[in-house]
């Protein structure tokens, strides 16, 4: 992918109709040359539009029955041992993405949409039950 691939799927994004919100996670994994792009939306209708305009200029893979779990607090960067805990409540659900934001007010998860509900199940658990 080119140096400036995230403007460019960032205005994509938004000419498609996703600048409203509809676009979720987008971060980028540097490995040598190559720029790794993850993006979630929360709508499939024009799915097969965004596919079209990405392929013009880079691979895309697509993958569906995804689900979001997410953690949401203040100062959750300041907890060293907080992933940690995170993969441990969710063990053994294999996780699809992962994102720690640089905001430090969420931490967002997808799993397979049939492992959603544990998933859920068990954050709750160690993070709200566990602090009552």
């Amino acid at each position: 992918m080119k140096g400036n691939a995230i403007a460019v799927i960032f205005f994509l994004l938004g000419f498609l109709g996703f600048g409203g919100g509809g676009a979720y996670i987008l971060w980028q994994q540097n490995s040598g040359p190559e720029v790794s792009v993850s993006v979630t939306v929360d709508r499939a209708d024009r799915l097969d539009a965004i596919e079209r305009e990405l392929a013009e200029f880079c691979d895309v893979r697509l993958r569906s029955g995804g689900a979001l779990a997410c953690l949401v607090g203040r100062r959750l960067l300041e907890n060293p041992k907080l992933v940690a805990e995170v993969l441990s409540a969710v063990h053994p659900t294999p996780l699809r993405m992962f994102c720690l934001g640089s905001s430090d007010i969420n931490l967002t998860l997808v799993v397979d949409e049939a492992d959603a509900e544990s998933v859920v199940r068990r954050l709750h658990a160690r993070f709200l039950e566990a602090a009552s």
